[in-house]
């Protein structure tokens, strides 16, 4: 049987283990990221990063994964080729390839059982 802790220590443990499991998350949501992102030249995947895991006091977090490419908004979202010409009244629009959305909706649906083992782990 585990020895007892005191309820300082407990909430070390789990604030350690929202620490640990919100940074898996994170690095979860960027390695999916780079699964979905379009290859061309790996210039995009590359510049896929994170910005890191912080936990405040107070409970509250904030994590981010960014895309550092110049056209990673325009494939994520879709765009136009050529700006809208009034004479011809042709846009030619390339579809959205989303990449980041489907990391993040992925990370979600995972996060609560990453977050639940991370949490486990320090309280075993």
């Amino acid at each position: 049987m585990a020895a007892e802790m005191t309820f300082k220590e407990f909430k070390e443990r789990v604030f350690k283990g929202i620490e640990q499991g919100g940074l898996s998350v994170l690095l979860y949501a960027e390695g999916r990221a780079k699964v979905y992102v379009p290859v061309d030249t790996s210039n995009l995947q590359k510049s896929i990063s994170n910005t890191g895991f912080t936990l405040a006091d107070t409970g509250l977090s904030r994590a981010r994964i960014n895309a550092s490419a110049k056209y990673a908004a325009p494939v994520e979202f879709g765009h136009l080729t050529k700006p809208f010409a009034k004479t011809s009244g042709v846009q030619n629009f390339v579809k959205a390839q989303p990449f980041m959305r489907p990391a993040v909706a992925d990370a979600v649906d995972n996060g609560g059982d990453i977050m639940v083992a991370a949490i486990q782990e320090q309280l075993s």
